[in-house]
C-alpha cells in the first residue's frame, strides 16, 4: 500500500474533559504527530442519556456549546486538519455540518436512526459506521444506502 492511501486520525474523542483550551492542545500535538485529522465526539447530553441517568451531569460537562464547536472547527481548520465527528443523534450532527467537518462517524446505536441516516446522505460526507453488535442485514442497508448517494463508506 502506497503512503498516498493512508490517512492518519488522530481520536481526540473526550479526553479534552470538557475543557476547551485542552481540546484546542490536543488538535495542535495531532498535527505535530503528522495526523491528517482528528475526530471528535460531537453530542448533547440529551442525546446521551436521560435527565435522571446517573451520568447526565457528567455528560453536560464534557459538551460543547455551538459557539465553541465554531471556534474548534476554525481552528482545527486552520492547523491543515480535517475534521470527523462521531455523531449521537441529529443535533449533533447539525452542529458537525455548521463546523464543515469531513466526515461523519454513525454509533453502532445509530445504525437504523432513519432520520440521522437522511441526513447524513445528503451531507455528501465520507462514512465511517460502527457495526458491533448489528445485523448483517443492518449494515448492508446502510453501506447500500451510502453506496446509493456515491458516498464513501468506512
Amino acid at each position: 500500500m502506497s503512503k498516498k492511501n493512508i490517512t492518519i486520525i488522530a481520536e481526540i474523542a473526550n479526553v479534552h474533559e470538557g475543557n476547551i483550551e485542552k481540546l484546542l492542545q490536543l488538535v495542535k500535538e495531532s498535527k505535530k504527530s503528522s495526523a491528517h485529522a482528528v475526530k471528535f465526539q460531537i453530542f448533547s447530553a440529551e442525546e446521551l442519556a436521560t435527565s435522571n441517568h446517573k451520568n447526565f451531569e457528567l455528560y453536560k460537562k464534557l459538551q460543547f456549546t455551538n459557539n465553541e464547536w465554531q471556534k474548534i472547527g476554525r481552528i482545527t481548520k486552520k492547523n491543515g486538519l480535517k475534521i470527523f465527528a462521531d455523531v449521537f443523534g441529529l443535533k449533533s450532527a447539525k452542529i458537525a455540518a455548521k463546523i464543515k467537518v469531513d466526515g461523519y462517524k454513525i454509533h453502532s446505536s445509530d445504525i437504523s436512526n432513519k432520520k440521522l441516516i437522511e441526513f447524513l446522505r445528503k451531507q455528501k460526507k465520507t462514512i465511517l459506521v460502527s457495526s458491533a453488535g448489528s445485523k448483517l442485514i443492518e449494515i448492508e442497508k446502510i453501506v447500500s444506502i451510502f453506496q446509493e448517494s456515491n458516498q464513501h463508506i468506512i
